[in-house]
């Protein structure tokens, strides 16, 4: 359970199937992407894509478009991308958070939430990748965890502005991370 601290309340989210804690000192439960909605709770559809990753990587390749698989692997042979997947990010979070905010003045979206990020983090339920190349940072994503199941909770890439070459760079960076991590 990510627990944080509101005005007036504690609030305890619980992702996917996972189940709150019997003492897990929190006055709101909130709960996020169940299978089936709780009881009497309020409740607010969503659609959500699901890659069941048990087909192997092969299978799930395969129902890819021709031009993606293209693109992730000419940024797998080809663009020089490294890649780092942190399942303990706490030392990372104010350059994600540095990049991430960045991306959003550039969309003019909303800053990411730190608060939460730190929470997540602290609750072991936050996962970070970011795929570089020549030490620059091209594209983050924030995935949140709970069991055997991630979601994609933010995105950054920062492209915008440039050249078109680092521009296709990117996206291919981009693409490449999602199938890498």
């Amino acid at each position: 359970m990510i627990r944080f601290k509101g005005r007036a309340a504690v609030y305890g989210e619980v992702w996917y199937d996972e189940e709150p804690a019997g003492d897990s000192r929190v006055d709101i439960v909130l709960y996020h992407q169940r299978a089936a909605p709780i009881a009497a709770a309020r409740c607010t559809p969503r659609l959500s894509l699901l890659t069941a990753l048990s087909v192997g990587s092969d299978a799930v390749q395969a129902r890819f478009g021709k031009y993606c698989r293209y693109k992730i692997r000419r940024a797998e042979t080809k663009d020089g991308l490294q890649m780092q997947f942190l399942t303990d990010p706490e030392s990372r979070l104010n350059e994600f958070g540095a990049f991430f905010d960045a991306f959003a003045g550039q969309k003019s979206r909303q800053s990411c939430d730190r608060h939460w990020l730190t929470a997540a983090c602290r609750a072991r339920q936050l996962a970070l990748s970011v795929a570089s190349r020549d030490g620059e940072a091209l594209v983050w994503h924030a995935h949140v965890i709970s069991g055997k199941t991630a979601g994609l909770q933010y995105s950054a890439s920062c492209f915008r502005n440039r050249e078109n070459e680092y521009r296709a760079l990117v996206g291919r960076a981009n693409r490449w991370l999602h199938w890498q991590g």
